[in-house]
């Protein structure tokens, strides 16, 4: 029992801490010209995305199995996903479940890469979970995450200023001994200068598997942002891992049995924000909610990733991303023209 312990203690060793603090900002050198090349001075127009990319492992991320092959045939995915980025003329990227070293994607950068391909100069990390060795799945050994350096981040054209990273607690429900080993959800807010403007951007990766503590951390991040609002544009997104509420279908998902998002308010406390309106009138979605799904991939059932925009800025293109088998979600796009 005394080595399972010591065991215990030494792989969850450097794991994180619940609370706000400062994130990595970085200058990437670019193998690809950016994507555009507009004046910083005459920002008239923003293109964003989000994706979660599920550490580029593939449509099935948590299958082992799955996992490639080689460290060239990671890169070559990650390539191929920052080329899809850069054709669609992306300015600010959001990213959900990005590997920074970890053992199960080779110890690549996998933020860092998909900056330099995609033609996106500046980078800022959201690591929300860092152990010595994760042993998941438990057997066989061999097959286990191990080292894990993980999280979240924001790819954009344009310089950032300040990433400050808020990592939620993790769901109370959980044993003590599995969230040692839990990844910590996050949201992450960042300044980013577009010319003579700044705008506030937000990405978020919101608990999967506890709708009640899905909802705690939906208010805190509605409470922070109507606090927080002043004249500042802003912009919200990322995998909230939750469905409309006018969503027709709520659970016993064939892909996934154990998500239920009956009775979960996280997108109601969202919609609440002043001032931020979601991409997807409640009209457009009620007529043709099958258009607007995300996950999973090449079945998609239902619609975990969002946009949420200022009312200041005017949506001009909305565009849900038919992919190759990247990751396990779909990315969408978004269009804006500032005033």
């Amino acid at each position: 029992m005394a080595g399972i312990a010591g065991f215990i203690a030494w792989a969850a060793g450097g794991g994180l801490e619940p609370g706000e603090r400062s994130g990595e900002i970085r200058r990437l050198p670019l193998v690809v010209s950016p994507p555009q090349s507009r004046p910083r001075s005459a920002v008239q127009r923003v293109t964003v995305m989000t994706w979660n990319i599920a550490f580029a492992r593939g449509t099935n991320p948590d299958n082992n199995a799955n996992e490639p092959s080689s460290r060239g045939v990671l890169k070559e995915r990650l390539r191929q996903m920052g080329a899809l980025v850069r054709k669609h003329q992306v300015d600010i990227l959001l990213l959900q479940e990005v590997d920074f070293d970890a053992r199960r994607s080779h110890h690549l950068d996998q933020l860092a890469l998909l900056g330099k391909h995609a033609g996106l100069p500046y980078a800022a990390s959201a690591l929300s979970w860092r152990a010595r060795w994760v042993p998941h799945p438990p057997w066989p050994p061999s097959k286990h995450y191990g080292p894990v350096v993980s999280g979240g981040g924001v790819l954009s054209r344009f310089p950032i200023e300040s990433n400050r990273v808020l990592l939620h607690p993790k769901p109370p429900e959980n044993s003590f001994i599995y969230n040692l080993f839990y990844l910590h959800r996050y949201s992450q807010f960042l300044t980013i200068r577009l010319g003579k403007r700044e705008l506030q951007v937000v990405n978020n990766h919101l608990e999967a598997f506890s709708k009640h503590n899905r909802m705690a951390q939906a208010r805190v991040l509605a409470r922070r942002l109507t606090m927080g609002k002043g004249s500042t544009l802003r912009l919200m997104g990322g995998d909230l891992n939750t469905a409309p509420p006018e969503a027709q279908k709520k659970h016993a998902f064939i892909d996934s049995p154990r998500d239920d998002y009956r009775g979960d308010e996280t997108l109601s406390l969202l919609r609440g924000i002043p001032g931020l309106r979601e991409i997807v009138p409640l009209a457009r979605y009620q007529e043709k909610e099958r258009k607007f799904f995300t996950f999973p991939t090449m079945a998609p059932t239902r619609r975990l990733d969002y946009i949420f925009y200022d009312e200041g800025l005017k949506l001009t293109q909305t565009t849900f991303l038919q992919t190759q088998a990247y990751s396990d979600h779909r990315p969408i796009l978004a269009v804006f023209e500032l005033p």
